[in-house]
């Protein structure tokens, strides 16, 4: 979320970006040409809603936040939102723990309690178990926060809620390529295609596709990720907007398992299994693709209609002898 402050002196106007709420505001930065800001809105409460009327505790984290961020991990991008509370422990085949003002605490691995969606499809099982990685932070256009009792909105057992959307595409079809690195021969590659809409009811659309692999910082800690998202966009005549949104995921991550404190002691990078005798390791695979169409109505209502179909494989390999 942003900040605005406002001071008018000798025609002058400064701005602060944080954390905060706002919602329509303007100032005068002289006596006839009055300087309007966008009103941002929040979709996390149903319908589109601005900030200063919004009764929730809502949080929203544009994308140009987390441009310069590695977009492997969803830490990235929600650190420092209040009550939100995320375990990155680099071991990919956990997932990320993440818990909101209590509610998924006590989860051993993945999220519970919470409701992750993006955009608009869950990503949270019926059993409530939920994982974030299938989150592409390289098309990402913003992430909204939903803490409090209003995240009843999204169905029993919510403690909280996260809504991530995808960016649509605009202008000129683009290309964009991208590369990162780091220790323990962490990298990372991506490309975007993206372009807006040629004609009137033509979609507008944004495909991204990236490669992650590490060794890892501990023994028997090597990941590897591929992660595929594309989403199209009709903007109709009639006000209607129609989003069809495919997600591919898959990841193989070792699982070098939690030490004691004397193991640690002695070697902070050894496997848990000093003779790695079960080879713990994780695989997942999921392919989901869904489709939302939404019309509105008036300033208040409008129409919403979503279906979504998925497939998720787990294949987890534990030291049980």
């Amino acid at each position: 979320m942003r900040f605005l402050r406002f001071n008018t002196l000798s025609h002058c106007i400064f701005l602060a970006t944080g954390l905060g709420a706002t919602g329509s505001v303007w100032a005068q930065d002289t006596a006839d040409n009055p300087l309007t800001l966008p009103v941002i809105q929040v979709e996390a409460t149903r319908t589109g809603t601005t900030y200063l009327q919004t009764p929730a505790s809502i949080f929203r984290v544009d994308a140009p936040a987390q441009q310069q961020s590695a977009q492997v991990n969803l830490t990235e991008v929600v650190k420092g939102i209040p009550s939100l509370q995320i375990n990155n422990r680099e071991n990919y085949a956990q997932d990320l723990q993440l818990s909101m003002r209590g509610f998924g605490a006590r989860s051993t691995f993945g999220v519970r309690g919470i409701r992750l969606y993006v955009d608009g499809i869950p990503a949270t099982m019926p059993d409530g178990q939920g994982q974030t990685s299938n989150i592409d932070l390289s098309s990402l256009d913003h992430v909204e926060v939903l803490t409090g009792p209003f995240s009843s909105l999204y169905g029993n057992s919510s403690g909280g809620t996260i809504l991530t959307t995808t960016k649509e595409g605009q202008g000129k079809d683009s290309i964009e390529l991208g590369y990162s690195g780091g220790s323990h021969d962490k990298g990372r590659s991506g490309i975007i295609l993206q372009g807006g809409a040629k004609a009137p009811n033509e979609p507008s659309y944004v495909i991204s596709s990236s490669y992650f692999d590490t060794d890892g910082y501990r023994d028997h800690s090597a990941a590897r990720k591929v992660l595929n998202n594309a989403k199209l966009t009709w903007n109709l005549d009639d006000g209607s907007k129609i989003n069809w949104i495919t997600n591919y995921v898959k990841i193989n991550a070792d699982d070098p398992q939690g030490l004691t404190r004397d193991q640690w002691k002695a070697n902070p990078k050894q496997v848990n299994d000093a003779n790695n005798l079960y080879d713990v390791r994780k695989e997942i695979e999921q392919t989901q693709t869904g489709l939302t169409w939404t019309k509105p109505l008036n300033d208040q209502n409008e129409l919403y209609m979503m279906g979504y179909l998925g497939n998720r494989q787990v294949t987890q390999y534990q030291s049980i002898p």
